[in-house]
């Protein structure tokens, strides 16, 4: 069972409270739970976010003596805000600044927050959403610096034990947990436990049917009454329903992008989604029943899936629908080492041109606000849903990056020029949306009012993105295209700096962008000299690529000969054909 908490749905709080307490218990509980939904804060469309309502008093940080006596007595049976609130709310606060806002919009926040500060005096906590709540504070700690790192630590620990104990059970609060608990390990470099977690989550949320507005739906009594079974952090049964689909949402995304990480297949078919986009995040906030439209999934009544730039869904709707793309480019490209070489061309180009459909028909209903511009990339961040901005606009490049690149060119060899060209193009507006960001955040340098901080750049996925561009911009090109090149590197390899705060797979990007930079910067300050690789005379270039996972009879970049490679960038300037003579030097 969800075995949730709120107060006032028909029965007194210290009820519902000791009917929670006995479904804490292991052995009262049955083996399978009930299904449920869950959701997530997210932008409304074409508003910013308000402002955040004040939490109970966020007193100065405790020392660390203080920290230490604190803390020692946080334990799956304890509210964490009972014994420090004020460090309870700060982490709490981060997580939803770079996680809930950024990506995986599963909560309410005011409604959230309200409820974390209101269960410390009515006793509505169960151990379920304390467990939710503990990894929440783990994966907050990741942004907190390294003075609360081992309680966040512990805080996973606390979530990773209640949850291992839950095995073959399942409910909302476990799956949030799972999902959660993912990001952290993914966080700390612990991949394979990540991937695990992940899978464990995205299997739940399907045998709860939360990919289906059925499986969504809330228990209600004869009097119209929330069930205790139910409940849930303080929520309303409007918000309950969308706080069960945007779970699930936020677990298909994961999906999406554990496919990136670890090459493996997506589990979530979009074919079996029947369920409503995320709603705007008003609406969510003030418990009305979500009139967001259904996902698309090709099979669904048409009439009730009509999605515009006026449609009533929050921002993580667009990276929701721009990462089923994502996924199906994917797919693609792996299927795609096995296809037969008689059928390559046509099953190539096929995928292609469905790829650039799906795009363009996912950017011209993107409504004015979330357009990608330099005025709109501020207007995120003061609005407070830039992660999710510049990863739909990032995303979108990205796959046009991929799929222009992973092209098996012996093949398909009339189709190589314009990879050629794409990849590049694509690549230089992914470092471009890099360079943007930190003109911005320069100019902005104090958070709006009802911001708790200034915004930091936190968005992993974007780590992958960038250094595939700094990969394809960098292999070479014109000498008169390398200043641009070397900006955009220079853009690119400082947001992989501060994604490296956070993220272990950030570290060894950012070596790799920062070595490709320091490769560049040697061919102009000794063009004559430079013996790392790079070509010398008209065109510059490197030898081998910074992924090395792509093989070269599928790398359009690499592994094309020199002189068609520059004849195809030559194209795209209008300088004409290379000369004869570029040779590579190892």
């Amino acid at each position: 069972m969800e075995q949730d908490a709120t107060a006032g749905h028909g029965a007194s709080a210290q009820e519902n409270a000791a009917k929670r307490h006995a479904q804490d218990d292991p052995l009262a509980q049955p083996t399978l739970a009930k299904k449920h939904r869950s959701a997530s804060p997210v932008i409304p469309s074409g508003h910013t976010r308000g402002p955040v309502p004040s939490f109970p008093p966020p007193t100065p940080a405790p020392t660390a003596v203080a920290q230490l006596s604190d803390h020692s007595r946080f334990e799956w049976k304890v509210d964490p805000y009972f014994i420090d609130p004020a460090t309870t709310m700060r982490l709490l606060d981060l997580y939803f600044a770079h996680v809930n806002n950024a990506t995986y919009s599963m909560f309410p926040q005011h409604a959230f927050l309200t409820w974390v500060a209101r269960a410390r005096k009515e006793g509505e906590q169960c151990q379920n959403e304390r467990m939710v709540l503990y990894a929440m504070l783990a994966m907050g700690s990741i942004f907190a610096g390294q003075e609360v790192a081992a309680l966040g630590e512990k805080c996973a620990k606390i979530a990773s034990h209640a949850a291992a104990g839950k095995l073959g059970s399942f409910g909302l609060p476990l799956v949030q947990t799972r999902l959660i608990l993912s990001l952290y390990n993914f966080a700390m470099g612990t991949d394979g436990l990540s991937w695990d977690l992940c899978g464990l989550a995205v299997s739940a949320l399907t045998a709860l049917r939360y990919n289906d507005e059925e499986g969504c739906k809330v228990a209600i009594t004869k009097d119209g009454e929330l069930r205790p079974e139910s409940c849930v952090y303080g929520f309303t049964k409007e918000q309950i329903a969308e706080c069960r689909r945007r779970t699930f949402w936020s677990g298909f995304l994961m999906d999406r992008y554990n496919g990136l990480l670890g090459g493996i297949c997506c589990t979530i078919n979009t074919g079996d989604i029947y369920l409503r986009l995320p709603c705007r995040e008003d609406v969510f906030e003030n418990s009305q029943a979500s009139d967001a439209p259904f996902y698309n999934n090709r099979t669904v009544d048409p009439t009730i899936a009509i999605l515009t730039a006026a449609s009533p869904v929050s921002p993580m709707a667009w990276l929701v629908l721009i990462s089923a793309i994502w996924g199906n480019t994917m797919a693609f490209i792996h299927r795609s080492t096995h296809h037969d070489r008689n059928t390559y061309r046509a099953g190539y180009e096929e995928a292609y041109s469905e790829t650039e459909t799906a795009l363009t028909g996912w950017a011209s209903r993107l409504p004015d606000h979330m357009q990608y511009s330099y005025g709109n990339l501020e207007r995120a961040i003061q609005g407070g849903y830039a992660g999710i901005f510049v990863s739909i606009h990032t995303l979108h490049h990205f796959i046009l990056l991929k799929l222009s690149r992973c092209l098996r060119h012996t093949l398909a060899a009339e189709l190589v020029p314009r990879n050629i060209q794409i990849a590049h193009k694509s690549s230089h507006q992914v470092l471009r949306i890099m360079c943007d960001l930190q003109a911005c955040r320069r100019n902005i340098s104090q958070p709006m009012p009802g911001q708790s901080h200034t915004f930091i750049f936190s968005t992993p996925f974007a780590g992958y993105a960038t250094v595939s561009a700094i990969d394809i911009v960098g292999a070479g090109g014109p000498e008169s295209n390398l200043g641009p090149t070397l900006d955009g590197i220079a853009g690119g390899t400082e947001c992989l700096r501060e994604l490296m705060q956070f993220w272990r797979s950030a570290h060894k990007q950012f070596t790799a962008g920062t070595h490709r930079l320091y490769q560049l910067k040697n061919v102009v300050s000794r063009p004559f000299k430079a013996t790392s690789g790079c070509w010398l005379g008209k065109y510059w270039g490197f030898e081998g690529p910074i992924d090395e996972d792509i093989e070269p009879d599928a790398d359009c970049i690499y592994g094309i000969n020199e002189k068609i490679y520059f004849a195809a960038l030559e194209e795209t300037s209008g300088k004409g054909r290379p000369a004869s003579g570029s040779v590579r030097i190892g």
